[in-house]
């Protein structure tokens, strides 16, 4: 379940930051930040987060979901791992697929822009089926 989760989240986020976006490069280092730094500083900062985050959010929203003893019960404890492993791996696969999405063909994405452009500037299920086809290679990459 992780690589599909991590795989999906990568993809997703790629596919976000390869547009024009004011804030592009800020949010691939954010995203990528936590493959480079060590895993006792990571654990600190997710400790502090599931502890003190959480709740603060709790509190504000009125969302029991965040007052969980999230690091307290074996069952929250699994799934505050696989946040933090998603959350960890997610931006290395990011930067793999940036680099793959910067590289799809022109002739592709101006067929794809005049496919969306045709059915009104809806983002077809067919324009993300191609660029997905042309990434394909990537997800074995892990």
């Amino acid at each position: 379940m992780r690589p599909g989760l991590t795989n999906l989240l990568s993809f997703a986020l790629a596919y976000v930051l390869t547009r024009r976006l004011f804030t592009r490069n800020v949010l691939r280092t954010v995203f990528f930040v936590p493959h480079v730094i060590g895993g006792l500083l990571l654990g600190f900062i997710w400790q502090f987060i599931f502890v003190r985050g959480f709740e603060s959010i709790g509190q504000a929203t009125g969302w029991s979901f965040f007052n969980l003893p999230w690091l307290g019960t074996g069952g929250t404890a699994f799934w505050a791992i696989v946040i933090v492993f998603v959350w960890q791996n997610a931006g290395y696969l990011m930067v793999i697929y940036i680099s793959a999405l910067n590289n799809v063909p022109r002739s592709l994405m101006e067929a794809s822009s005049s496919i969306q452009g045709y059915l009104g500037g809806k983002l077809t299920k067919e324009g993300m089926l191609k660029e997905f086809q042309v990434n394909w290679d990537n997800l074995s990459v892990q």
